[in-house]
């Protein structure tokens, strides 16, 4: 009977340990940031998208404005964005998962894609390289 306890706590411990390396290797680091910005300065609109997994999840909103255009099955489209400045990021109080809620945003896109520096991490699974917006000025659009 001890044998047997002894068996399965050495078999938890390795399976506990196991899920920490796997997480490790899942966190974001400085090489998944993208390093050179367009000359173009733009101006987007975006809406904040839901998803159910870790992912880029705002959304041009000309996407939005389209009839013809599912969001819902394709979050392809979807990009990162990062503020040029701490002051300039996005209040939490802004109510995401509204997509008639929207940012006017002035910046450049990088150049490469990436995962955006402001990206907060929910599970430890690294989202896929999408197009950044890194952005110099914000506007929040309330409908």
């Amino acid at each position: 009977m001890k044998l047997k306890l002894i068996l399965l706590i050495l078999l938890l411990s390795i399976l506990i340990s196991n899920c920490g390396i796997i997480e490790t290797q899942e966190k974001i680091t400085s090489k998944d940031f993208p390093t050179k910005l367009s000359e173009q300065v733009d101006t987007i609109e975006v809406s904040y998208i839901e998803w159910a997994c870790a992912c880029a999840n705002w959304l041009p909103t000309n996407y939005l404005d389209d009839p013809n255009y599912d969001a819902s099955i394709n979050s392809a489209n979807c990009i990162f964005i990062e503020a040029e400045k701490e002051e300039l990021k996005i209040p939490d109080e802004y109510p995401l998962g509204r997509t008639e809620n929207r940012l006017q945003l002035i910046g450049r896109y990088y150049l490469d894609k990436g995962i955006s520096r402001d990206y907060k991490q929910p599970i430890p699974q690294k989202p896929d390289y999408a197009k950044v917006f890194r952005y110099s000025k914000a506007e929040v659009i309330l409908k």
